[in-house]
């Protein structure tokens, strides 16, 4: 099969969010191919640029639902046969059917079966967190990369300098969202933790590597009231930090003033027009000294004990 196209289309779209927080959505693909032997198995299985089984949902938009993930398709043709439309259905609980019971047992055993008897708790306070993972891919630039020998150099061109545009790669984060049933929930409890990184060591990943949010929405179940929490964490390798490079156009003024001068070329004199790498003294740095980078924590540290969140992550 050879695939020529694959277009998201508006129509056919579909969502749905019932009390019990289960969220479902439909999205709908026109994939055009040049054989018209391939079968709707060929064409619903790995084609790119349709959403994988068990990727989050996202929308055009950039709106997401990190708890709602792909969990089949259905695939159809009209009367062109180069044309099959893709229908991508993505929900919040995980509907697993046919379970093996034929010898009285459930096909379940240990946590899975332990979890199971938990979701089917009439009162739904005593049901365990749902945790889910999940991906989110980004762009960052940078201007250190590692060499053949995996030592971290400096990305300048062959009369070194820095290229211009900045390279940018891929930041992809792992995504892992709680959800839990709670009595009662507090907006300052939520004020004091969004956007926090983690201050001590958690789900044994390192301090400040972790961002927290939280949304909540209610509940009715049985005759008994309660909030939906979700607790959102993305983990960075490299911590939350900026670590950027000591670089600009002036320096502090030699004399002592205090006052920034412009920077100069020592070599003609002039004015440098374009940043130059600075000593992280407000000082041009010196021919053939090493780069620095300033360190600045744009996100507070937060100890996230006391919200009692699972950690066998």
């Amino acid at each position: 099969m050879s695939v020529t196209s694959v277009v998201e289309v508006f129509n056919g779209r579909e969502a749905s969010h019932e009390i019990s927080n289960v969220r479902k959505y439909k999205r709908v693909y026109l994939v055009t191919t040049t054989a018209m032997t391939d079968g709707p198995f060929t064409v619903g299985a790995n084609v790119t640029g349709i959403p994988g089984l068990f990727n989050y949902y996202t929308d055009p938009s950039g709106a997401v639902d990190l708890g709602a993930i792909v969990q089949g398709y259905n695939v159809s043709q009209g009367d062109d046969p180069f044309t099959w439309k893709v229908e991508v259905q993505y929900s919040s609980a995980l509907e697993v059917k046919g379970s093996p019971r034929g010898d009285g047992r459930s096909g379940r055993s240990g946590k899975a079966e332990q979890a199971q008897k938990g979701q089917e708790d009439q009162n739904p306070l005593n049901r365990p967190p749902v945790i889910k993972y999940g991906a989110s891919k980004h762009q960052k630039p940078i201007d250190r990369a590692y060499d053949a020998n995996n030592n971290l150099v400096a990305l300048k061109n062959s009369a070194g300098e820095y290229f211009d545009p900045v390279v940018e790669i891929d930041d992809s984060r792992i995504v892992v969202t709680i959800d839990r049933n709670e009595a009662a929930v507090s907006l300052g409890t939520f004020a004091a933790y969004q956007d926090t990184v983690n201050l001590n060591i958690f789900a044994g990943q390192p301090v400040r590597t972790g961002k927290l949010n939280i949304t909540a929405q209610t509940g009715f179940e049985n005759n008994q009231f309660y909030w939906q929490v979700t607790y959102t964490i993305e983990w960075r390798r490299d911590t939350w930090d900026l670590n950027l490079l000591d670089r600009g156009i002036h320096v502090l003024d030699p004399l002592g003033s205090g006052k920034l001068v412009n920077a100069y070329d020592p070599v003609n004199g002039a004015a440098y027009t374009t940043a130059v790498l600075l000593d992280g003294a407000g000082n041009q740095l010196a021919q053939g000294g090493s780069a620095v980078y300033l360190n600045f924590r744009p996100y507070q540290a937060v100890d996230w004990t006391p919200l009692n969140l699972p950690q066998n992550l």
